[in-house]
């Protein structure tokens, strides 16, 4: 048994000799371009005539080398494929698809975008994987005018001049199931200094955005699938209080961060609990045309926002609906008119005017087309308002102007004249009265004649008519009430001293401003003059000089 044994490797052994010597002798005939073919993890020198490159067994023989068998961990074998070799994401998708439509899956999926990529098989056979995949690559260039022809029937929210956005997120509900043509263009916007964070997706093609509010607290589970087994990701953030703000702000998580852990598929050993991450709620990466996304403790008026790619980019159909959890999603938002969330950011008061500004969003879904969208602040003495005529496009901005300040909170209401139960109002807390400002400066010297005084200048910024109280050394001085005259207030004294400013206030400040400054007041004696020299004059003399003391 054993002499036939080694007969039959020494014969397996000649065999395999042969399949080189031909192989490699072809090549050389042909020869100046050297490649490495990979045959049960032996490598293989060939030299291929650059002019006969598309010419008969040598094409087959060059392409061979995008393949090469990398190791084995006992239980799968892994694959280094170059997927370089590909023109278009499109194609590398569209081979990604068929190797895991026969049980070939790519390692690690970040590596996508990379020059190459490690798949892995339980097939022990080398060999026969290694021509498998060359046969898959095959394929996937004869598909090629196939995959060019259905990019044209895209869906059309995927076009590459009208590729989804976060902020153009379609409404969704619990009772609803929702299919659409899978996206076979685009792609979400990469991230700007980590901003969206896309959890565990490394890509997000095809994007197609959705959003929820929460009806009934509780979990939510949403089952995601994609018709012919094409792999569909996603990732979903929440909770937030408006669509507008998830999108410009909220679209974060603790994970793929500095000093935090990198944010895996939540169905990884080990993932169980790792969901929600910050902002993110749940992410899957997986290579499934199915996935399962998990809203923990929602509350009422919560909105969430999901996110669905489409992996291969190749043509099919995403279907979703939620499948478990006590919670409910608002499908009122999806059939009738409803305003969903009002923005709103106060300014600081001016102190000029004594107003302020609120400015936001008002997002709504199935709005009327006709009649008006008008938004007062009902709080303010008189209302303030901005209307809007059709057609009404969510998130809508707006921004109203000329609010008294007054410190208190005031009521905003937005609604559609044409769908009277379409309305919601929203609070937003005024700043404060602006108290004015004061502040003192000037004084100088003076001479005690009784009549000569130096200006001292109270300046104000602020809304008149002012009440101000000065000091002079320490000592407050009556008060001057209702002053509406042009600033600065110019006071005309003689008395010496210290003048400062003890307090400043106008109708509308419920206290003193902030008051600065000082001046300083000297009063200087009248001359006194001494008269020095001879008091005897003697006739036809040239006279007497006086003079006074130095300097006066």
């Amino acid at each position: 048994m054993l002499r036939n044994r080694i007969i039959g490797q020494l014969l397996f052994f000649k065999l395999y000799l042969g399949f080189i010597v031909l192989f490699t002798s072809s090549a050389i005939n042909a020869g100046v371009i050297n490649n490495n073919i990979s045959i049960n993890n032996r490598e293989i020198s060939t030299e291929i005539n650059a002019d006969s490159i598309r010419c008969g067994d040598n094409l087959q023989d060059l392409l061979k080398q995008f393949v090469r068998f990398d190791h084995t961990d006992g239980i799968f074998n892994y694959y280094s494929v170059k997927l370089s070799v590909f023109n278009s994401t499109s194609e590398r998708g569209y081979f990604y698809e068929a190797a895991k439509s026969d049980r070939i899956f790519m390692a690690d999926k970040s590596e996508f975008d990379e020059d190459s990529a490690l798949f892995l098989t339980g097939d022990t056979m080398k060999l026969n994987i290694l021509n498998h995949i060359y046969n898959l690559y095959k394929q996937t260039i004869d598909g090629r005018k196939y995959a060019i022809a259905q990019s044209a029937l895209a869906n059309p929210i995927s076009s590459p001049l009208g590729v989804p956005t976060c902020d153009g997120a379609l409404v969704a509900c619990s009772s609803n199931t929702y299919s659409f043509p899978a996206g076979t263009q685009g792609s979400a916007p990469p991230p700007v200094n980590g901003y969206p964070n896309y959890g565990c997706l490394n890509s997000y093609p095809c994007p197609a955005y959705f959003y929820m509010q929460i009806g009934v607290a509780g979990n939510i589970v949403i089952q995601i699938q994609q018709s012919g087994g094409h792999d569909v990701d996603f990732i979903c953030w929440g909770p937030f209080s408006s669509l507008t703000d998830g999108c410009d702000t909220g679209l974060t998580g603790t994970c793929n961060i500095s000093g935090q852990p990198i944010c895996c598929n939540n169905n990884s050993p080990g993932c169980t609990t790792f969901y929600p991450r910050g902002n993110i709620t749940d992410c899957s990466y997986s290579s499934s045309s199915t996935e399962t996304c998990h809203i923990l403790d929602a509350q009422v008026g919560q909105i969430y926002i999901l996110l669905i790619t489409n992996f291969s980019q190749q043509p099919g159909t995403i279907t979703f609906q939620q499948t478990g959890g006590s919670g409910v999603t608002n499908c009122d938002i999806v059939i009738f008119c409803s305003m969903i969330a009002v923005t709103a950011t106060p300014s600081a008061c001016d102190s000029l005017t004594n107003t302020f500004s609120i400015s936001g969003d008002m997002e709504f879904s199935n709005p009327p087309p006709t009649g008006t969208l008008t938004i007062t602040d009902n709080t303010a003495v008189p209302p303030v308002s901005e209307t809007f005529p059709p057609p009404f496009v969510s998130p809508l901005q707006y921004n109203l102007t000329g609010i008294p300040c007054d410190g208190i909170i005031h009521t905003l209401t937005a609604s559609f004249s044409d769908s009277s139960s379409c309305t919601l109002s929203q609070q937003v807390t005024s700043p404060p009265q602006t108290c004015p400002q004061a502040q003192i400066s000037g004084g100088g010297e003076i001479c005690s004649d009784g009549t000569s005084t130096v200006p001292v200048d109270i300046s104000f910024s602020g809304v008149g008519p002012y009440n101000f109280t000065y000091a002079i050394n320490g000592n407050s001085e009556p008060p001057v009430n209702n002053y509406n005259g042009s600033s600065p207030y110019i006071l005309n004294t003689n008395i010496p001293g210290t003048y400062t400013l003890v307090s400043v206030s106008n109708q509308v400040c419920l206290g003193t401003g902030p008051v600065s400054g000082s001046a300083t007041v000297t009063l200087n004696p009248l001359p006194i003059p001494t008269l020095t020299g001879t008091g005897v004059l003697c006739a036809g003399s040239a006279g007497v000089v006086y003079s006074t003391d130095p300097g006066k």
